[in-house]
């Protein structure tokens, strides 16, 4: 049984999106994507289905280092080209969700996953969790959504607004992201959804002192406008001088060069796993530096990750945790 027959037997409904396959079961709002071509970067794979007995097991990729909520958390002031690098592949990463026709609607720093390849010095940024996710037929066009997801996180559309809203709720909400690792709170600290409410539609957004960068200022701004048609998509956020810009390349680290210089020797070596971001260093995040703001090493914790995976012929094999798994009870889904 195929991994799309199979998810369509547990109760979900498939939809053919382009070159991405979406699952959505409609009780539990489960959502699995999976690219049928050339996985998208900076996104959260779906790699395999599979039933044993009353379970269904969802295979994910898997994130070795945590969340950004885990930095914004620690109010770790990263360095000027590591956040620059973080939000590049971030924007990048809701560029092409963006381009498939997906729209999120819960970006938060939880849901921002960060992974370091086996061997690899990088670390990678994930958008996770799709169980929210929107389909526009056609970018730009507004649909009607549910205030659903993180209010704090929200954008004015779907907080005050007639919720009429299209893919830019995706930027305002890691424009939100951005923000809290840049500043170390929250744009609009609200206690209620009435005052949120209140503060959004008197357009209440200091600049914190934490925030010395005016083109990082610059962005934000724009970024947090409230009418969304003038607030900027993601692929006009990429080409803002905040990451386009001397600045930019002047802030890049000594080690992240290293690391970029690195990826495209392997490449010239004949390495087909290295792509165009790796060889690209504003994209390059170096672990040393996640490793810091979180103080956390995936490597202490790989043994307590290898997991046991049954294949259907009952035969137990070790393989390393490079997925996340999803356990599914029959009972649960149908």
């Amino acid at each position: 049984m195929t991994e799309v027959h199979l998810l369509e037997s547990q109760g979900f409904q498939g939809v053919a999106l382009m070159d991405i396959f979406l699952a959505n079961h409609p009780e539990t709002g489960l959502i699995a994507a999976k690219v049928m071509g050339e996985p998208i970067p900076f996104v959260v794979q779906f790699q395999l289905a599979r039933q044993f007995d009353e379970l269904v097991v969802i295979l994910l990729d898997f994130a070795n280092m945590k969340s950004i909520d885990n930095i914004i958390k620690a109010n770790y002031e990263l360095p000027p080209g590591t956040l620059r690098a973080i939000a590049k592949q971030l924007f990048e990463g809701l560029r092409l969700i963006h381009e498939k026709g997906l729209v999120h609607r819960d970006i938060k720093g939880e849901n921002l996953m960060m992974h370091c390849p086996p061997g690899s010095d990088r670390v990678i940024v994930k958008i996770a969790d799709f169980g929210l996710v929107k389909f526009q037929d056609r970018l730009q066009q507004t649909m009607l959504m549910s205030a659903k997801g993180t209010p704090l996180n929200m954008a004015p559309e779907l907080v005050i607004g007639d919720r009429n809203a299209n893919e830019k709720v995706d930027v305002w909400s890691m424009g939100v992201v951005l923000f809290q690792l840049a500043g170390h709170e929250y744009p609009i600290k609200a206690t209620s959804v009435p005052e949120l409410q209140k503060m959004m539609k008197e357009q209440q957004i200091v600049r914190p002192a934490a925030i010395k960068d005016d083109l990082l200022w610059n962005l934000l701004q724009k970024i947090f406008t409230i009418d969304k048609k003038d607030r900027p998509t993601a692929e006009q956020v990429l080409l803002d001088p905040y990451f386009t810009g001397e600045q930019a390349l002047n802030e890049v680290s000594a080690e992240a060069k290293q690391i970029t210089a690195a990826s495209l020797t392997a490449q010239q070596n004949g390495d087909e796993s290295i792509n165009k971001y790796d060889i690209n260093e504003l994209y390059t995040i170096p672990k040393s530096e996640i490793k810091k703001a979180i103080n956390y090493d995936p490597e202490i914790d790989l043994q307590q990750l290898m997991i046991h995976y049954v294949d259907p012929n009952f035969r137990v094999v070790n393989i390393h945790a490079i997925f996340q798994i999803i356990f599914l009870h029959n009972s649960y889904i149908n």
